[in-house]
């Protein structure tokens, strides 16, 4: 009997034919159809993977609820399925700690699941899946994931990460430094470490980076468990090592990518038998020989154990790499499950894992290996001396990259040697020394400013041809003004990449207008310049119709892209009125020009003044090149140095809005207050920045001053200022006062000042009422430390007290070691109530004590939250209180529902929450 199929069936057919007619021409075209990205590997084994698929689901909101709820779950022998959410971003430095538990799944959200400085850490449990979550800086002995003695688990579409480089902020990067308390290697550990009976475990799909120790399996050669662990469509990028190290058992790789891990890849150790097939492996291994093993640093090998591992190698692609690359295999392991329907020739992982892989896919590595200069053409003279050695390569390991700009520094403060082929290589302007200049072109060629190394070892064109590098130069201190600004006017002259080029001819000219002084009367004027002609080219430079010099003499510098600098004196204007005309004298033309740089008397950088080689460019004049910062001053901005003609004072007077004042690394000291007055404000879209620049320390001290209420270090009474990076230190009274508004105060510190270290409170007395108090500004990334008072009752941390207005924020700030409180929102009667403060994710450490372990005689609480006299709600999220004098989190008698979000703390004197009986904790 024929049946009848209803148009509804027929037409879902049809859809099917079509759906998998498109799925055949996608998989038959350039195209890649999106992976699987079910569960395959050894996580299917032993009963499979679920985790808590289909059980009860819960938000999280604090580590301390989570490690609450996983407590009870041991303590109940809970096992029915859990899925525990996270929907936003949870920070502390504390372990998950799922133990003894089963059937969990910790599931990220939206993208928004992220924990800092707290990881997961998985012992002795069974059926745990980790998904769409992003770890990251969990320090030592935290890591991001620990596994041990646990079965059936999957980590799945995370991302890990730490730190590669100056860990811990000495400002020193020692990779060999296995100090936990100074080094950079141990101060942060694993992203994913499997230890002891571990097994039926699957990792895929997941983004690690930025680390010194990726994945270790296995603790110690002792550890040697019959681990089974599968990794699959994972991205290792910018690591040192272990990716991962593994000892004992079986393990399987297929379809990761690694690029730019800068020793050791996957290392097969104590009798690992690893099916390695199908990945693609990218500027990975140094070549270093392994003393016990006798395996250079590479893609694959055994390495540091007595007892070497073992591969099964497929199909893999190495790329740029040193070491051992294995293509002979030196074991067979038939992996005990399906997983041919996922693999993917190892040509296509790279473009699927940067595509699919990390919490949501789309990612950009940053690029690393140096670009390749283009290829002289036969016109193009060529350079007589070739260099036998790869440039800015001090490691010998093939790339240029940030770890040798680190080696270059470490012999420049001289904790290490170079030998002869180093120095060759460090040598990036063939000058015949080693000294600061290289590394700032080193950093310069790594941030791409340059585009290959030697730099300045052409010899330039007869004629002058612009290029298309733009200077970027290491200024001397004043205010900028840019050659190719649209006030300036320009005669047989045209802006070519953003500088000044002349015609060959006489009488050309650029007239700067608009020119800013800092001062009125003698200021030092710096031309920055250019000279590739092989000669020196006259020029007359006029300044407010005055004739400075009618025939200045500007030195080649060696080539078109080898920038100098040549000063000269002058008066000007204080102001924006002022004008510089620069006039070529003869019919060579004259240099290019980049800018000017105006500074109050004192004298600018003159070059040298011998001339250089017409057969061979020299460097006598130093290049003016940046220190590494990605920070480009630019027209209007200025530059301060530490004893400098220009005080800080004098440009805080002058900036405009949108503009910056950068303060060169060292120390500033002053004897009187530095005041950002009332009405010198930037805008909501254009601030005025303060910000320090290059990598030192910038110290603006005030220990000249004496104990008293007056003396404040800055006094920032305007609107919309950003403050950024520099330390405030032995102010005679607050560090710093805030009685502005709308204003950024970010990563800076507030140390040994003789009241608290930052305070929000009004600077006009006559300002009564709240309205006029500071408002809106946000406190971030700051550090307040060992700030006292003579009386021992004043000097907190930071202070939002008596007269502050409302929408202040602190955020991931931290008082330690203060004289008196942490935090201090002290309220009086006479002044009535302030505006509510909110503190996200702050740290009060420690105050009461000096930083010897003494009590200092103040008070001692982590977090004064007002008293008595008013009622304010302040709001306090995520916050910690440890090893305070007095008492972690106090009231002081403020009647107001303060909300205490996920605010924890150990080990103070008195109580963690004090005098907070309406306070809503959450």
């Amino acid at each position: 009997m024929q049946k009848r199929v209803s148009a509804k069936i027929s037409f879902l057919l049809v859809l099917s034919m079509f759906i998998g007619m498109f799925f055949v021409i996608s998989r038959n075209s350039s195209v890649q159809a999106a992976p699987s990205f079910e569960l395959v590997g050894f996580a299917t084994l032993n009963g499979g993977t679920t985790g808590g698929t289909g059980g009860k689901e819960v938000t999280a909101t604090s580590i301390s609820q989570i490690n609450e709820l996983l407590s009870q779950r041991k303590k109940n022998k809970d096992t029915s399925p859990l899925v525990i959410k996270f929907d936003r971003k949870l920070t502390g430095s504390e372990v998950i700690a799922c133990k003894k538990v089963s059937n969990i799944t910790f599931l990220g959200v939206d993208g928004k699941g992220e924990l800092e400085g707290a990881g997961i850490n998985i012992v002795k449990s069974k059926n745990i899946i980790v998904r769409n979550l992003k770890i990251h800086h969990t320090r030592a002995p935290m890591d991001a994931i620990g596994i041990e003695n646990s079965q059936n688990i999957w980590i799945d579409h995370c991302e890990l990460y730490n730190e590669i480089g100056d860990c811990n902020g000495d400002g020193i990067v020692d990779p060999n430094d296995g100090d936990t308390e100074g080094g950079d290697v141990d101060w942060y550990d694993g992203l994913l470490d499997i230890k002891k009976s571990s097994e039926y475990i699957t990792v895929s799909w997941n983004y690690f980076h930025d680390s010194y120790k990726t994945s270790l399996i296995g603790s110690s050669d002792g550890d040697d468990y019959d681990r089974k662990i599968t990794f699959h469509h994972n991205i290792c990028a910018n690591v040192k090592s272990r990716t991962p190290s593994y000892r004992g058992g079986t393990g399987h790789m297929f379809n990761n990518y690694y690029v730019d891990v800068l020793g050791s890849g996957i290392n097969s150790r104590v009798g690992a038998k690893l099916r390695i097939e199908g990945n693609i492996f990218e500027r990975v291994g140094c070549g270093a020989v392994d003393s016990k093993t006798g395996f250079a640093e590479g893609p694959i090998g055994s390495y540091y154990s007595s007892k070497i591992g073992y591969w099964d190698v497929r199909d893999n692609i190495f790329i740029d790499c040193k070491g051992n690359q294995p293509t002979t295999s030196t074991c067979s392991f038939e992996p005990p499950y399906k997983y041919d329907h996922v693999l993917q020739p190892a040509s296509q992982v790279k473009e699927t894992v940067l595509r699919y892989a990390g919490v949501q896919g789309n990612i950009v590595l940053p690029t690393t290996s140096p670009t390749n200069p283009p290829a002289a053409t036969p016109t193009q003279p060529k350079n007589t001396q070739q260099p036998t050695v790869k440039y800015g390569d001090l490691n010998g390991d093939g790339n240029v990259n940030s770890t040798d700009s680190i080696l270059m520094k470490r012999y420049l403060m001289k904790s290490v040697d170079l030998n002869e082929e180093q120095l060759k290589a460090a040598d990036v302007n063939l000058d015949g020394r080693v000294n600061s200049t290289d590394r700032s072109i080193l950093n310069r060629y790594l941030l791409k400013i340059i585009e290959k190394l030697p730099y300045g070892n052409e010899i330039p064109p007869a004629t002058p041809t612009p290029t298309d590098t733009h200077p970027s130069s290491t200024p001397t201190e004043g205010v900028v003004h840019e050659a190719e600004s649209s006030s300036n006017h320009l005669k047989y002259a045209k802006v070519e990449s953003n500088y000044v080029v002349f015609d060959q001819t006489k009488d050309a000219y650029i007239e700067m207008k608009k020119v800013n002084s800092p001062v009125t009367g003698e200021v030092t004027i710096t031309i920055v310049y250019s000279n590739g002609s092989g000669k020196s080219l006259p020029m007359e430079i006029k300044v407010n119709s005055t004739t400075i010099e009618s025939n200045k003499e500007f030195p080649s510098t060696g080539a078109w892209n080898i920038w100098s600098t040549l000063s000269v004196k002058a008066n000007m204007n204080s102001g924006s009125d002022n004008v510089i005309r620069i006039k070529t004298r003869s019919n060579d033309g004259g240099p290019r020009i980049d800018k000017v740089i105006v500074s109050a008397g004192g004298s600018g950088y003159t070059p040298a003044t011998t001339p250089p080689s017409t057969t061979k460019p020299v460097t006598t004049p130093t290049p003016t090149v940046p220190t590494s910062t990605s920070a480009i001053p630019v027209e209007g901005d200025i530059i301060l140095s530490p004893n400098g003609s220009m005080t800080l004072q004098q440009a805080i007077d002058l900036i405009q809005p949108g503009k910056t004042i950068y303060l060169k690394a060292g120390t500033y000291k002053y004897s009187k207050t530095i005041l950002i007055k009332e009405g010198n404000d930037g805008l909501p879209n254009a601030r005025k920045t303060l910000a320090a620049y290059g990598d030192g320390e910038v110290i603006i001290d005030f220990s000249a001053m004496t104990e008293n209420s007056s003396n404040r270090g800055i006094v920032l009474d305007a609107k919309y200022w950003h403050v950024k990076g520099i330390t405030i230190k032995g102010a005679g009274d607050n560090g710093m006062l805030l009685s502005g508004h709308y204003n950024i105060i970010e990563k800076c510190t507030f140390r040994e000042n003789r009241d608290s270290g930052l305070q929000l409170s009004r600077y006009n007395t006559s300002y009564n009422t709240k309205d006029k108090w500071p408002s809106n500004n946000l406190i971030i990334d700051c550090l307040s430390t060992m700030n006292m008072d003579s009386r021992r009752e004043d000097a907190d941390g930071f202070a939002a007290k008596l007269t502050c207005g409302e929408g202040n924020v602190f955020r991931n700030c931290i008082a330690i070691n203060n004289c008196d409180d942490g935090w201090d929102l002290y309220t009086k009667k006479e002044t009535g109530a302030i505006g509510v403060v909110t503190l996200e994710n702050c740290q009060a450490i420690g105050n009461g004590y000096g930083v010897n372990g003494k009590d200092t005689g103040g008070d001692g609480n982590g977090y004064k939250l007002g008293d008595d006299t008013a009622s304010v709600p302040h709001i306090l999220i995520n916050c910690v209180a440890k090893n305070n004098k007095k008492h972690g989190f106090t009231g002081n008698g403020n009647p107001a529902k303060i909300v205490l979000q996920n605010c924890t703390g150990s080990g103070n004197g008195g109580k963690l929450f004090d005098r907070l009986d309406n306070a809503i904790f959450k």
